[in-house]
């Protein structure tokens, strides 16, 4: 189809009217840095193949994202694949090691319609990774070709989902977030601070029974003595004093000053 500013070479691209058809002369157009395609008709086809994936992605009930930002599985890379006539075929996968670790790696081709090859990618997949510590072999075969995939797509088409409002690294591409950290659970001192006084006093400043005292601490399971503050009850503290030669009238009577 012909208009004033765009035509059509083989069905496929619309650009401008100085662009030459023939092979050869379309071909030193390009090598030159000429435009093959009218850029405002190559980016409207773009923002519409952006817009239909954004419909399917946003109605995902779960989206993969990390740090705030929405990211493809290969399933979304097969679905913009088709707007576009791409599809994709494993070539090879074999083990591999690198280091100390263990895995597979593969290769995809990227094909158009006609089955040509216009693309491909390699990836890897291996045991030290933190989501595949302990994974059987077959699952870590298995996602060596699944990144290999996605990644043939990404490197075609990652634009796409980028004006989209994604990222266009392939989810499966991304290291797995680091656990949270534990609660912090708050400490509350089963002692009274008038026992912890005495404590400090006379146990932990104990020099001449430093060693003694030290050993029923590790012998309680009180590692260190801000361990033994934290946790140590009445009964212990009153037995850790004894232990340093006070007895219970004593103990009473440093506590009522």
């Amino acid at each position: 189809m012909t208009n004033e500013t765009t035509r059509t070479i083989e069905g496929e691209y619309e650009i401008d009217p100085g662009v030459p058809t023939s092979p050869s002369a379309l071909a030193v157009h390009v090598e030159t840095g000429g435009l093959v395609a009218a850029p405002e008709f190559v980016l409207g086809e773009a923002q519409k193949a952006a817009a239909a994936l954004k419909r399917v992605i946003d109605s995902k009930p779960k989206r993969v994202s990390f740090g705030g930002e929405t990211y493809l599985e290969l399933e979304d890379w097969e679905l913009l694949g088709q707007f576009y006539g791409f599809s994709v075929r494993v070539e090879w996968s074999r083990p591999i090691e690198h280091g100390a670790a263990k895995g597979w790696e593969a290769r995809a081709t990227l094909l158009d319609r006609a089955g040509n090859e216009v693309g491909g990618a390699e990836s890897m997949c291996l045991n030290d990774e933190r989501n595949w510590k302990g994974k059987d072999t077959f699952s870590i075969r298995s996602m060596a070709q699944t990144r290999a995939c996605a990644k043939a797509f990404r490197q075609r088409l990652s634009w796409i989902p980028v004006l989209a409002g994604y990222k266009g690294t392939p989810s499966e591409e991304m290291p797995a977030p680091e656990p949270p950290p534990p609660p912090k659970v708050e400490v509350v001192p089963q002692i009274d601070e008038e026992t912890r006084v005495l404590l400090e006093k006379h146990v932990i400043g104990n020099e001449a029974k430093r060693n003694e005292v030290r050993e029923w601490m590790r012998s309680h399971g009180y590692p260190t003595p801000k361990v033994f503050y934290e946790r140590v009850t009445n009964e212990e503290a009153m037995e850790t004093l004894t232990l340093v030669g006070f007895d219970p009238f004593q103990i009473l009577t440093e506590k009522g000053r």
